[in-house]
């Protein structure tokens, strides 16, 4: 008994220790905690001029390891409605979560990392189009102040090349 109360002693230190190393890459993500207004700008034409919409986001903690966002909004006229969820995979050093939304039935998963020189998360997700063929794109989310934000996503084309496709600002609610 006692050799097993060591052991659970033991593996809760280890636990606890990892819980503390982890802890600096969830403060990424704990600043985005809020409400946010959002200026949305979504190019149909990578190289034209991008259509302006509003949208609120607010992130929630899921205790000390998650974040969830709600995004809601209007793209191209109509009523958008988004959700994340976003956690740090200590195993893998990455960042890690999924992306649903009210334009298309399939879920996007997503990975990436942390540039603190350069105050930018960069986060890599595979989902698909709306004919079901799989799509890569890219969120790069430059951390301004502590009270601004802005992320640019772009879509991998068939050739390779990041194409911009929307464009979001976003400034914390008081």
């Amino acid at each position: 008994m006692m050799i097993r109360s060591m052991a659970f002693v033991i593996c809760l230190v280890g636990a606890t220790m990892a819980w503390a190393q982890n802890a600096g890459p969830m403060s990424v993500l704990k600043k985005e905690a809020g409400t946010w207004d959002c200026e949305v700008r979504f190019y149909p034409d990578p190289n034209g001029q991008p259509t302006l919409s509003k949208a609120v986001e607010t992130n929630t903690m899921v205790g000390d390891v998650w974040m969830v966002s709600d995004f809601q909004g209007e793209m191209a006229g109509a009523a958008f409605h988004g959700s994340s969820q976003m956690g740090y995979d200590p195993q893998k050093k990455k960042y890690i979560g999924s992306w649903i939304d009210s334009a298309g039935p399939y879920p996007t998963a997503m990975e990436g990392t942390y540039d603190a020189a350069k105050k930018t998360l960069t986060i890599v997700g595979i989902g698909k189009d709306p004919t079901g063929a799989e799509m890569k794109m890219k969120l790069v989310t430059v951390y301004k102040e502590n009270d601004t934000r802005t992320m640019s996503m772009f879509i991998e084309s068939p050739s390779g090349e990041w194409m911009r496709m929307m464009e979001v600002d976003y400034q914390r609610k008081k």
